[in-house]
């Protein structure tokens, strides 16, 4: 039987979505103001979730054999997209910004964990639950709720 591996960017790839993200958030010199943060931000998570798609790789996917799967992935990606982007915008240095956006897709994660482990209830549907959740919070950081 052969199992399917997730797909990895390779290296040149996020060379270049790096550059293209940089140059897009270079500032407009004609009125000084930045082009758009939340393509920066957005930028800084692509080897984010690069790495964790290696590391999905290199395992197997054993979460789908042993019946957790976790569908939360991408409200909690995009969660983290806002709070940099937010975070950025009011003016938060980029070292100082980065790392805290890593600890809240950890937390997310966390709470996931914590989740299934101590309610005993299905990894799907703690993750679709906490997949409204960290959704509705993208929204409220956001103003667009």
């Amino acid at each position: 039987m052969t199992m399917a591996l997730f797909p990895c960017l390779p290296g040149t790839t996020l060379e270049a979505v790096n550059t293209v993200g940089a140059w897009l958030a270079q500032d407009d010199y004609q009125d000084n103001q930045p082009v758009d943060l939340v393509i920066l931000a957005g930028n800084a998570v692509v080897p984010a979730i690069d790495a964790a798609c290696k590391n999905a790789a290199e395992q197997g996917v054993p979460l789908i054999i042993s019946g957790g799967i976790d569908i939360s992935l991408g409200s909690t990606i995009g969660l983290c997209a806002i709070a940099l982007g937010v975070m950025m915008q009011a003016g938060w240095p980029m070292a100082v910004a980065v790392p805290l956006t890593l600890l809240l897709g950890l937390l997310c994660g966390l709470v996931n964990a914590a989740l299934i482990h101590y309610t005993g209830i299905s990894p799907l549907v703690i993750t679709l639950g906490t997949l409204y959740l960290y959704g509705g919070g993208a929204l409220l950081l956001s103003g667009m709720a």
